[in-house]
């Protein structure tokens, strides 16, 4: 006992020590929930050799691109940016129209997760109502809306705390199941494996590095921040999802689990206090990186709204707290419909989407390394350019072979998003073109930034290039730069 004890303690003040310096992992993860329905679909051997390799051939790529391009590109708009610069107004259109389809189907599972996870403290009428649990859902995209509102460093700031309660009950679950392990159980796998789940979910959970790029305009000397939370955090997040999944299979049937089964295994450990505990932890912790999504796809609808990709309404920005309030109350409106269908639903289509605009992020990483190898980057992933087309080439086909399994339903869905992007760029043109807007010399409009990310940027050692990169305008309130030409 005594042992367990130790066990929990310090695994919580490590957890404590990292999440204090590297609030990406709030981002990312901020807990382990949403890893069950993996489990579920290929089993322990499965699922927990996948979170050992993973690390490094997929959450590690994207969090050194992320770096990369967030420090060489330090503005609110993040692969939005990156994308137009490398490919230009047409692929940047079409990459940030699906990933904002990405953003609001992906950010509707948190909410979702949130009401599974109570189903355990909860009246049975409310959990079997359909209506109601909606209801709870829409309850949490509220209050997550409103605490964007308040600005970059109160979403932050509640995300560190959400996690910290988060961490707690899991670390306790884990240290009292420990004398209950079976290393046996690992070892099992199911008769067939359904490999479209298992990677949309195994690799759903470990994304969303590239998301904090969106507030690079708003992140204190990002040379150093990025790098350091990358580091840190791969460990962490693969440790947060491996160590309950392997106490948990030993006490429960893991054949069964399925989104929001921690919550069942912890009475099965602790008691029904411990039950409870993780069930309502979870449901924060989902709130909590819901929170930090909203915020990182809200500053990306405003960057798009900048670039006139968007309506111009959707740029409105709020005086006092300099928060994207219009985008902020869009997402939140759409999310809070989207949050009705089922969990697995929404992962499938979202992780396909998402997988699109990562290989053009990658592409765009790749790319801009050959084109542009004099732009100024104050962190460099180090690898040649040959072998970082050999690094990257695995999360790249990872995310082809998920597509590639994808179910019909996704296909049909998808598709759509991609007739309605195509429209949605057709009518963006000639509404440029009937309001004579200004462009720039090769006639594409293109809007990178405004003053903020000036005053952001800490004046780190070769950001001012890039900040520099156009002519400056003296007013204020207009865009004041613009990448150079290629």
């Amino acid at each position: 006992m005594c042992v367990c004890v130790c066990v929990c303690v310090s695994m919580f003040v490590f957890s404590l020590m990292v999440l204090s310096h590297h609030t990406v992992f709030i981002q990312v993860c901020g807990g382990p929930y949403g890893v069950e329905s993996a489990v579920g679909a290929a089993g322990p051997l499965v699922t927990m050799v996948t979170l050992l390799i993973l690390p490094l051939f997929w959450s590690l790529p994207m969090g050194l691109m992320s770096a990369e391009l967030a420090c060489a590109m330090p503005s609110d708009g993040g692969f939005i940016i990156w994308v137009e610069r490398a490919f230009g107004p047409f692929v940047g259109f079409m990459n940030g129209t699906l990933r904002c389809f990405s953003e609001i189907v992906d950010n509707s599972a948190f909410p979702v997760l949130f009401v599974s996870y109570l189903k355990t403290v909860i009246p049975s009428s409310i959990e079997d109502s359909n209506l109601y649990s909606w209801l709870l859902a829409i309850g949490v995209v509220v209050f997550c809306a409103v605490l964007n509102l308040y600005g970059v460093e109160a979403v932050g700031q509640a995300g560190l705390i959400l996690s910290a309660l988060v961490l707690l009950p899991f670390v306790i679950m884990v240290g009292m199941g420990l004398p209950k392990i079976t290393p046996h159980t690992w070892t099992e796998t199911p008769k067939s494996i359904s490999w479209s789940l298992f990677l949309s979910d195994i690799l759903w959970v470990t994304s969303g590095w590239d998301d904090a790029g969106c507030v690079a305009g708003s992140v204190y000397n990002p040379r150093k921040t990025y790098p350091r939370a990358v580091a840190f955090d791969v460990v962490l997040v693969s440790f947060t999802y491996l160590l309950p999944i392997a106490v948990g299979v030993c006490v429960d049937d893991w054949r069964q689990w399925d989104d929001g089964s921690f919550s069942e295994v912890a009475p099965k450990i602790g008691g029904h206090w411990l039950g409870v505990w993780v069930a309502v932890a979870a449901g924060i912790g989902c709130v909590g990186t819901f929170n930090s999504l909203l915020c990182t796809s809200s500053f990306a609808v405003q960057c798009m709204a900048r670039m006139r990709y968007l309506p111009s309404f959707l740029a409105y920005e709020h005086p006092k707290y300099e928060t994207p309030t219009a985008a902020v109350l869009c997402n939140a409106v759409i999310i809070a419909g989207i949050s009705y269908f089922p969990f697995d639903a929404i992962i499938d289509v979202g992780f396909f989407l998402y997988a699109i605009s990562l290989l053009l992020e990658w592409g765009a990483l790749l790319f801009l390394r050959y084109r542009e190898p004099n732009m100024p980057r104050p962190f460099k992933i180090g690898l040649s350019n040959t072998w970082l087309v050999v690094y990257m080439a695995i999360p790249m086909g990872l995310c082809v072979f998920v597509m590639c399994v994808a179910s019909w339903l996704t296909y049909a869905i998808v598709g759509g998003c991609f007739l309605l992007a195509l429209l949605l760029y057709g009518l963006h043109r000639c509404i440029l073109k009937r309001l004579d807007e200004p462009s720039d010399q090769n006639g594409d409009y293109v809007v990178v930034g405004t003053q903020r990310d000036r005053d952001r940027t800490d004046a780190v050692p070769g950001t001012d290039a890039w900040l520099d990169s156009g002519a400056l305008e003296p007013d204020l309130d207009r865009p004041l730069f613009s990448p150079p030409e290629l």
